[in-house]
């Protein structure tokens, strides 16, 4: 493997375009030389991947808390004394102390890494691991924050191994399938833990390992070995270290190998990607290559106005879908009524008996019960809606998405007759739900106490408190369908911030590898001289030598 390297280094060292590539082989060599083991702690937002490492080093060391913490890439090893350095995107170092760490990796202190932070890296005298393994917390995946996004997935990368954390409070969604799809494309083994455990029940647990097993299993093509856990509790966590440690331990170097030839291979067939690029630039007149230039410019302006439309689109389509949503749940709830105020009348006869002040909470409670079923099945199929509706959407965005990458690809394929692929991630909707039924006044009441109901003769007590039961249920129904469709707002508003966030990452991305690929091929033909077929002569020898180390 190391032979491999060091020949596809001294080769990409012929092209100075290739320095991306050829600086990514460097750090990957320098990496198996000192034998660095990285594995990363990936996953979703709020599944605890801060918790759980401060678990395994059995230190409170890293932020945690209950909103999306974690900005930047942190790196700890082990070392006989504690330190901390944060390394700038600007190449500034800074040294700090233990209690300055939230200053630098969490996003309340640091909203969308102000500051700068490339990583932070950490040496501290606690856990499992020994020399030569880095563990590496990185930012969830999903939130609203998109710069966390794109730096999990750009750190994804460098990972030789994967800890994948999932939480028992939500299913394994697709866009961490997405991302563990991103990441089986880099790291050589993978370990899936679950998170949470402590607050499910043993059955229902059993349940959720089973649905994740599978799912993950079919999105991997490997059979999965989950490991469920509490960060929280530190129950599991002992086992899972001991697994990862005697792993690591068993297989460090193999497991580094595979790992470097994964990542070579990719960096090779970048590298062959740029040669075709550049050979063809260079052989096209300059008054040809210029115009073919000014076209893709023109056709790039596309995709900034794209970007806008998705927003503009996704928002209009959701303002329509809750509309339908909302005279859905009107004509239910016409249809509801007169079914409810029946059980009122019901309970009403049942207990008439009953002296007034037993037969309003009794009243109210058999009432409470009834209103509950209701409404729980009328958000569920409001949810049921709601995800019929928002399916579209999301289709539609997946269609766009795709038809942007192709739109990309193709212009380097009609300019220059080559295969560019560009790849794009699928979107899903939120799973976050903020509705709970409600009923009248806090505490449970549905009236408003009036003592003074109590003094009148039973019958015509009962019979006041029965009306205003009923006047008041009327409302409770208005309030709660407010209430759900306030919700199914609220999650689609949600989920277009990050889809719509995602969507313009990538066309963004996508505009960036355009702008380098111009770059590339104006410099390229810039440099054309009488050596010019000496040089195309060398850099397509290059490319068959390239081609050799696959």
């Amino acid at each position: 493997m190391k032979k491999k390297l060091d020949r596809a280094i001294a080769l990409m060292q012929q092209a100075s375009f290739l320095e991306e590539q050829l600086s990514r082989a460097t750090e990957l060599r320098e990496r198996l030389r000192g034998r660095e083991l990285v594995i990363s702690v990936i996953g979703q937002f709020k599944r605890g991947k801060s918790s759980l490492l401060n678990a395994l080093l059995n230190e409170d060391l890293l932020p945690v808390g209950i909103v999306p913490l974690t900005t930047a890439v942190t790196e700890i090893r082990r070392s006989d004394s504690f330190r901390a350095v944060v390394r700038f995107a600007s190449g500034t170092v800074r040294e700090i102390g233990r209690s300055e760490l939230p200053d630098y990796i969490s996003e309340q202190k640091n909203p969308r890494n102000q500051k700068g932070v490339a990583v932070v890296k950490l040496w501290t005298e606690h856990g499992p691991f020994g020399p030569g393994i880095t563990l590496v917390d990185t930012p969830g995946v999903g939130s609203i924050h998109q710069h966390n996004t794109e730096t999990s997935y750009a750190y994804v990368e460098k990972s030789d191994a994967v800890l994948f954390l999932l939480s028992v409070d939500s299913p394994v969604s697709a866009m961490e399938r997405d991302f563990l799809l991103k990441a089986r494309e880099h790291a050589a083994k993978f370990y899936f833990a679950v998170n949470k455990t402590d607050t499910i029940s043993e059955d229902n647990l059993e349940e959720f390992l089973s649905y994740c097993r599978s799912v993950l299993s079919e999105a991997i093509g490997l059979e999965v070995t989950l490991y469920p856990l509490s960060a929280k509790t530190g129950e599991g966590v002992t086992f899972l270290a001991e697994k990862l440690a005697g792993d690591l331990r068993a297989s460090h170097d193999e497991l580094l190998a595979a790992s470097a030839s994964i990542k070579l291979k990719a960096l090779i067939a970048q590298a062959r990607a740029k040669l075709a690029l550049y050979l063809k630039a260079a052989a096209i007149p300059a008054g040809e290559l210029k115009m073919k230039l000014l076209q893709i410019r023109e056709k790039q302006a596309e995709l900034g106005a794209l970007s806008d439309e998705v927003h503009i689109l996704t928002k209009r389509q959701t303002e329509w879908l809750v509309e339908r949503l909302g005279e859905r749940l009107d004509m239910k709830i016409t249809e509801m009524r007169p079914q409810l105020e029946g059980e009122v009348e019901r309970l009403y006869r049942e207990l008439q008996a009953l002296p007034s002040r037993q037969f309003e909470p009794q009243l109210l409670a058999g009432l409470e019960g009834v209103m509950d079923e209701q409404l729980t099945m009328l958000n569920s199929e409001g949810l049921m809606m709601l995800g019929e509706g928002y399916a579209a959407i999301v289709q539609a965005l997946n269609e766009k998405a795709s038809v942007t990458a192709r739109f990309v690809s193709g212009l380097v394929k009609e300019q220059f007759e080559l295969d560019y692929p560009i790849a794009v991630r699928n979107f899903t909707v939120s799973e976050r739900s903020d509705f709970f039924i409600r009923f009248g006044r806090q505490g449970g009441l549905l009236l408003r106490p009036d003592v003074f109901v109590h003094l009148l003769p039973r019958a015509r007590a009962n019979r006041k408190i029965y009306h205003r039961a009923m006047k008041q249920m009327v409302g409770d129904l208005d309030r709660n369908k407010n209430n759900m469709i306030y919700n199914y707002r609220y999650k689609m508003q949600e989920s277009l911030r990050v889809l719509c966030g995602q969507f313009t990452a990538d066309i963004s991305s996508m505009n960036r590898e355009l702008d380098r690929l111009l770059a590339r091929m104006e410099e390229g033909h810039k440099e054309q001289s009488k050596e010019l077929f000496k040089r195309k002569q060398r850099l397509m020898l290059l490319m068959q030598q390239l081609e050799g180390l696959r």
